[in-house]
């Protein structure tokens, strides 16, 4: 079966979106025959995929399996502390989790909802337990991703190091349920067919580096399930979270002496902003409920003046929007700005006291704090006059909306208005990207936001779809950079 997803692109025809990826019961192949430089010349059958067979492929492709101790004594110590054999089992495919993306002894954060689905209601306990046994060290911190509330996570490390672990198989029925219902969140038919073909390529990826052994093992045997997250529906994988300077080292299986390459849209939110006030019909791809669209509308009627307009265009234009309109903004309206994004990030964990990040840097965190409620303590500060007002005044509107009572976020977990402007420009991105991903028809690669990491052979496959989405979603081609 050819497995073809079809959606409504907002007008009277479908938009039919190719995988290449046959599906037979729990087995899978991959078509790499056509080499097509053109979507709209590619023939495919619009069949329909059970979606329930393609989830079940992708959360029972390869046995679970966690991740302890070599030492026979060291394990015996370990199982003392716990009172059920399961308990052990859960911590240990948490801890495989860890050391795959972390390696030994490095914090990973994980939230208390990843926690509490694999290890149970009494998490905290079972942490515990695990802390005292010696198997992991514990503390918690703070999202940086609200400049209000905070969700509250978990800095979590394996104390071990490479080579004194090894792979155990789960065979306990409560932990394989854990484990399965892990591996299902964010799982849905609408996105199947990006996870299938997400799926396929970690299966063939590795990282080119001796420190990720752990890591690849997990990569080859199917242990890490592609997910679709309810904010903003980006795909998320193990490898979205690798550290940016190593996203070069990976390495297609089929193909290891071939490069990859990843194909970035410049200042992605900055663009659909940008986009949404011109034409705010496109928040049609981030919010379905007719009334809350309608007022969506009414708040940005006003849009941009032609001042505005010109320069962030101009700014987007040359993919300089951060250095030559956002920071002198900030310089201009948030004074000490530089100084409260990285105490800010300080406070997150996500950069050490020594660090010294760039000003563009800071400067792109300090977007993502104005979007993620921010823009009301700036506004605070702008005379309604001000000529960067109106850029202030957009973000709050789109904020103004109350969507709590709509089925758009009713699986968002502490939604609140002030999310409105972060999660509907995530939501169109994802949409854009998604549909490039799959459109580009690359043999191997993966999403990481708003870029595509691919072959550095089919970068050009991925430029070539940005172009041709742009224009199937009435929008000019953003500017993208091939790194």
């Amino acid at each position: 079966m050819e497995l073809v997803y079809s959606t409504d692109n907002g007008g009277s025809e479908k938009t039919t979106r190719p995988l290449m990826v046959y599906i037979y019961d729990n087995s899978i192949s991959y078509n790499t025959g056509n080499t097509s430089s053109s979507y709209s010349s590619i023939n495919v059958a619009d069949i329909t995929c059970n979606p329930d067979l393609v989830i079940n492929w992708i959360t029972n492709n390869g046995k679970a399996k966690g991740f302890l101790p070599k030492s026979q004594r060291r394990l015996k110590e370990i199982e003392t502390c716990f009172k059920e054999e399961y308990q052990l089992e859960c911590l240990s495919y948490l801890c495989m989790i860890i050391v795959s993306d972390k390696g030994f002894r490095t914090n990973k954060s994980v939230s208390s909802y990843t926690l509490k689905t694999l290890l149970g209601n009494q998490y905290i306990d079972m942490l515990g337990v695990g802390i005292r046994s010696g198997l992991i060290k514990v503390d918690s911190t703070e999202s940086i991703y609200n400049g209000k509330t905070s969700k509250r996570h978990w800095n979590i490390s394996v104390q071990g190091q490479r080579g004194s672990f090894s792979y155990k198989e789960l065979g306990n029925e409560i932990t394989i349920n854990r484990v399965k219902k892990y591996k299902l969140r964010g799982i849905n038919h609408e996105h199947h067919p990006v996870l299938v073909k997400t799926f396929y390529s970690l299966t063939r990826s590795y990282i080119n580096h001796p420190n990720y052994k752990e890591l690849n093992t997990g990569l080859r045997g199917g242990f890490f399930t592609p997910r679709i997250d309810l904010f903003g529906r980006r795909c998320h994988t193990v490898l979205t979270r690798v550290k940016r300077g190593l996203r070069g080292v990976v390495r297609c299986i089929d193909r290891p002496d071939e490069k990859t390459a990843e194909v970035d849209l410049k200042s992605s939110h900055a663009y659909f902003l940008f986009q949404v006030v011109k034409t705010p019909e496109l928040m049609e791809h981030a919010i379905k409920d007719k009334p809350a669209l309608e007022s969506l509308k009414i708040a940005l009627r006003q849009g941009y003046n032609p001042w505005m307009e010109s320069e962030i265009s101009n700014t987007l234009n040359k993919g300089l929007f951060i250095e030559d309109f956002f920071i002198p903004m900030l310089d201009e309206c948030f004074k000490g700005w530089s100084d409260y994004v990285r105490n800010l990030l300080l406070e997150a964990g996500e950069i050490k006291v020594t660090d010294r990040p760039s000003t563009r840097s800071l400067g792109k965190y300090g977007f993502m704090y104005v979007v993620n409620g921010g823009a009301s303590k700036i506004a605070r500060s702008i005379n309604r006059n001000y000529k960067y007002h109106q850029f202030i005044r957009v973000i709050k509107a789109i904020q103004s909306v109350d969507l709590s009572s709509t089925r758009d976020v009713k699986e968002v977990k502490d939604y609140a208005p002030y999310k409105n402007t972060s999660m509907i420009l995530q939501r169109i991105e994802s949409r854009f990207m998604q549909e490039v991903y799959l459109r580009s028809l690359v043999d191997f690669g993966f999403l990481v936001h708003d870029s595509v990491v691919t072959l550095q052979s089919e970068t050009w496959k991925v430029s070539r779809a940005i172009k041709e989405v742009s224009a199937v979603m009435g929008l000019p081609s953003p500017v993208c950079k091939v790194k």
